[in-house]
């Protein structure tokens, strides 16, 4: 659901719900990191999700989210394949800062392909599962709202 919003609020609430629901996830399965990231993640979306007031607007928030994401990674840090979801964390804080659903899209692909990875280590196969989702849904979002959109107003210039 997350990737099929037209808007950025609509993202961002879907991406809040399924969080949260995978903090708990990652909880029964003890991946630390993952944990660590996901509450940034929750964090900053609600963040995000505030935009039309001022105190959200500034753009240290991208800053405070990337300190936030390095600094709990490190204090959850388990092993080298934490840095999978360092990675993650902050290729997302990037993609939901910029405010752009299309962009949001893109750069949710590679993110998706990193987490794909730890939780294939971690023998997460609901992790698994949803990234794969994850992934094609990005794709096909895309191709719904941005691509096809790009692609009819070249037509229509010509």
């Amino acid at each position: 659901m997350v990737y099929q919003q037209k808007t950025q609020k609509r993202l961002l609430i879907w991406k809040l719900i399924t969080d949260i629901v995978w903090i708990l996830h990652y909880w029964t399965l003890g991946a630390y990191s993952a944990i660590a990231i996901t509450i940034v993640a929750v964090m900053r979306s609600i963040v995000f999700l505030n935009a039309d007031h001022p105190w959200a607007q500034s753009k240290a928030w991208l800053f405070v989210f990337l300190g936030a994401s390095t600094i709990f990674s490190l204090i959850a840090w388990q092993n080298a394949y934490s840095a999978l979801t360092l990675a993650t964390s902050v290729l997302c804080i990037v993609a939901y800062w910029l405010g752009q659903p299309r962009l949001t899209r893109l750069l949710s692909i590679p993110a998706a392909f990193l987490t794909l990875i730890y939780n294939y280590i971690y023998h997460s196969r609901e992790g698994v599962l949803c990234e794969i989702f994850i992934i094609t849904s990005a794709i096909v979002g895309y191709f719904r709202h941005d691509f096809r959109k790009k692609h009819l107003e070249k037509e229509n210039a010509v």
